[in-house]
Formats: structure tokens, sequence, C-alpha cells
């Protein structure tokens, strides 16, 4: 009963799993396996001091299980209490699931204290969107820590963005065959407790990415178009959260008959072909084709005036380069986003836009309509026009012999 209800919180249905889980707890009160996946339902369902019990349970009966320990992290950040929460945190390196970029991340491990001129090695992890977050707190690092040379590893996809991020002296692609020597090493996403960062000291001047020299893409700006848009409906679907953090196309296609809006799609992925019917309305724009790299996505987000996108590393990019971007967060979502704010500490230019109940993405986008109409208002200029359903065809040139029938046809009649 208790893998069928991971399996149906894995659906999408929390109120279901809940459920099941509760009453395999009523008949088996000692599994840990059902107390940890019970916390986990709790969290989806944003139940925050009922998931922290659970996962205290999960302690009480398996005291050296690596979860046990990690599992509250996601809870005490979500909830902003960042000191025990990035305490927490750290111990993500004893599960079985953690993958490390150095062959031992407790070994040589620097805790945040003076250089003193050794070489430290911050290397990332997890996905893009938890580089682009926190490659912020690299160019702090000799603030912190005093004189020191710094390298950072990266994902290759990111190499050419993050050339531009201050307080770098060496930066190498993730699975080169370039051998890096260093004294020190430190994750990425450990930053935040070696600078004891709390809600009111995130380190949140924006820009701190900027779009490199030499990026090609570029947007057409149609004349008497109000407000410009770039937008993204689908994460990668590998992702564990994917089924709930990412949309059907239908409740973007919606916008597209809002006047005064031209709309640019940055969808990457299998799933970027869904745009194709929508392709004829002059509105509308795909730029898949133009997404080469993180660089020139990021040269098409620094053109429009607006990026709307679901919970992936679009929207982290927007932040990072200062743009105004609205997040669309499913319920119950991850723990950087805080619990139930319409706004984020980590970007002062993003809008949260969330869902209310698990998988009903209807009032997220009616908010989302609204919030565009009073944005277009708002620009200065005549009345937009309705946005046109489809791109204008030429007309059809008449064969040389039809254009000297037609003349003969007007000729006057000889008297």
């Amino acid at each position: 009963m208790k893998n069928l209800g991971h399996v149906i919180l894995k659906l999408g249905h929390a109120g279901e799993g809940l459920h099941l889980l509760r009453r395999a707890i009523q008949l088996a009160p000692d599994d840990p396996d059902a107390h940890y996946t019970l916390g986990n339902v709790l969290m989806r369902m944003e139940r925050l001091q009922e998931a922290l019990n659970s996962y205290a349970r999960v302690r009480e009966l398996q005291p050296d299980a690596a979860r046990a320990y990690f599992a509250p992290a996601n809870v005490l950040l979500m909830n902003g209490q960042y000191k025990e929460g990035w305490s927490v945190y750290e111990s993500r390196f004893d599960m079985s699931s953690y993958r490390t970029n150095v062959r031992d991340v407790h070994e040589r491990l620097w805790d945040g204290g003076a250089l003193d001129g050794r070489r430290l090695l911050v290397h990332v992890e997890q996905g893009f969107g938890d580089t682009l977050q926190f490659i912020r707190y690299v160019p702090l690092i000799q603030r912190l820590a005093g004189d020191g040379k710094i390298f950072l590893v990266c994902e290759p996809e990111l190499f050419g963005l993050l050339e531009t991020v201050e307080g770098v002296d060496e930066i190498y692609r993730l699975g080169s065959d370039t051998s890096v020597t260093y004294d020190v090493q430190v994750p990425l996403l450990s930053l935040p407790h070696r600078f004891a960062t709390t809600l009111e000291t995130i380190p949140n001047t924006v820009p701190y990415i900027k779009v490199p020299p030499g990026t090609k893409a570029r947007i057409r700006r149609r004349k008497g178009v109000r407000l410009t848009v770039a937008f993204v409906w689908a994460g990668r679907p590998t992702h564990s959260d994917d089924r709930f953090r990412s949309c059907p196309l239908n409740w973007f296609a919606a916008l597209f008959d809002m006047p005064g809006i031209d709309f640019y799609s940055i969808q990457w992925g299998p799933r970027a072909g869904e745009l194709t019917p929508y392709q004829s309305r002059l509105n509308v724009t795909d730029m898949t084709d133009k997404l080469t790299s993180f660089a020139e996505t990021a040269a098409i987000i620094e053109q429009v005036d607006l990026v709307i996108s679901i919970d992936t590393a679009v929207a982290h990019l927007a932040g990072a380069l200062g743009k105004p971007v609205w997040t669309l967060l499913p319920f119950g979502g991850e723990w950087r986003w805080l619990f139930r704010r319409e706004d984020t500490p980590w970007y002062p230019t993003m809008r949260l836009f969330r869902q209310q109940i698990l998988g009903d993405w209807r009032p997220v986008f009616q908010r989302i309509a609204a919030a565009l109409s009073q944005l277009v208002e708002s620009k200065s200029g005549p009345p937009p026009a309705a946005s046109p359903r489809t791109k204008p065809t030429k007309p059809r040139r008449k064969s040389a012999k039809k254009r000297k029938s037609s003349a003969r046809s007007k000729r006057p009649a000889k008297k």
C-alpha cells in the first residue's frame, strides 16, 4: 500500500496518496518507508509541520539513514528557516542519489575560512537552474575569504555564459580531460551555508550574469507592438517533478489573442514542436533554431520586455540577467521559492504565479492574462490593434498570359 501511495503521488494525486499512506501506517506503524513517503506527500500538500513530524519519525525508526537527516532541509528552507536549513542541507552528501564532480566531496572540503593564497575549486551540482541561481556567490568569495585563486568547473552548456561572471580566475568544462589542481573544494550549493545566508542577507544584486559578446540571436520587433514576451511551457522531461512543473501549451496559446503583444517561444527540447500549429500567427515566433546555447537564449531574453516561464532554467537565467520574469509554480513547489510568496528575495525582478490547487493551471493563467492586460495598458501609445490570427499571405501574381488577356478585355471596343 505504501508503494501504491508513492505511485499515486507521482501521478499528481496527493490527496489519494495521503489516504493510502495513513492506512499503510495504521497497518505497519513502524515502517520507516511509509513515514518517509507520507512526509513527501505532506510536503507536496504544503503541510510543512506535519511533514517535519513524519521525517522525525523516520529518524527515530532509522537513526543511521541519510534520508532521515536530509529530508527536513526542504521543509526548513521552504519555511525560510535558513540558518537551520542550510546546515541540514549539507547532509545531502550522504544521500545515495547525490552525485559529486570530485573524487570525494568530504576530502579537502572548504569550510568558509580564509584562503590565504590557496586554490579553491567551486564545482557545480544538480541542474542548470541551480547553477544559474547560486553562481551569484562566486564573485563574493574573495570578500569572505581573502586572497586566493578561484577555479570553477561548470556544465559545458553554461560555459560561455559563466565566463561573464566576475571573481573567477579559471573556468573549466565539466567532463573535459583538463586536470585541475586545487587545495580546497566546495560544491556550489554549499556556498549559502558558508556565507551564513539569511532571508535578509541573500545577495540579490542583478544582473550578475551578462550576455556574452558575439551572440547572434535577434528578434524582429514589429511596429506598433507594445509588449514582447518570451515564454517557456515545459522543462526537462526526465526531471522528477516535471509532471507538476510543466504545463500544456494550450494555456499559453489562450494568451495569443491578447492585443498589442508579440510572443517568442524559447522552448527547447522534445516539446518545442508543439508550437507548430500556432506558427502561422503573425504575433507568435518560434526561436528554437536560435537556441544553440544558453548564451544565445540570454541574448533573446535581453531583447524582450518580459519572460513568462515555468520553473526551469530559463526563469533563473532571466532573473540572473535582471529581466522582468513571471515564474509559474505548481502547488507544493521547490523549497527555493519559499512558502506561498508572490515575490522572491533571490530575484528582485521576478514575480511568482502559484497554483492554489495541485495541477490546476486555469486560475494561474487568468491572473497572468489580467496582469498582461494591465502591463499593455501601461505602455504609452495608441490602443493596440487586435492580434492577427494568421500571417498575411502574399497575393498571387497573374501569369503573363492572363495579364495580357485581362488587358485586352479592358480595351475600349472599336466603333
